[in-house]
């Protein structure tokens, strides 16, 4: 069995990982496995961007679309990789995978046995975000703006089972 949490920046996903029902899954939290990748591709991203700092290419691409698409472009066929040999060496465990990352990429998404979708408001977020991230206001709304639509319908398409959670 394979799960993909899913949810808006700030919706509350590792909240919900925390409930004892997933205590028997492993979880793969795909913003850590994301950050790792980038640790990892450091020169890849300072020749794209002209710097490798975080906050320099967080401030780039949360402010420009075209700009997140080729980070994303850079790290998202690696993260698929890994998430498949995660999976591949433990093929009789259940997974949750953690992350908004999944219904960016059909791929990601197609692993998926189910889906679970966390929902906040929008006020809730802002405040989970400044406060996790330590970011001013301007800076959470700039990378709640960033971040694509969130489409139920990408999961609805998939025909697989989906629970709502509103946290």
């Amino acid at each position: 069995m394979i799960i993909g949490l899913v949810g808006k920046t700030g919706s509350g996903k590792n909240y919900i990982l925390k409930q004892d029902r997933f205590n028997h899954f492993i979880k793969i939290d795909l913003d850590i496995e994301s950050s790792n990748i980038y640790n990892s591709i450091q020169k890849d991203i300072k020749k794209t961007f002209g710097t490798s700092d975080k906050k320099e290419i967080a401030r780039i691409v949360f402010s420009d679309k075209k700009e997140l698409k080729k980070l994303e472009d850079l790290i998202y066929p690696k993260l698929l990789k890994n998430i498949k040999k995660l999976i591949d060496d433990k093929k009789d465990k259940d997974f949750i995978l953690n992350g908004a990352t999944i219904f960016k990429s059909k791929e990601i998404l197609n692993i998926c046995n189910e889906f679970i979708i966390v929902k906040s408001s929008k006020k809730k977020r802002l405040k989970r975000i400044m406060e996790r991230d330590n970011l001013s206001k301007k800076n959470a709304i700039l990378r709640i703006k960033a971040q694509k639509d969130f489409n139920d319908k990408a999961y609805k398409e998939t025909k697989k089972k989906i629970t709502f959670i509103k946290n």
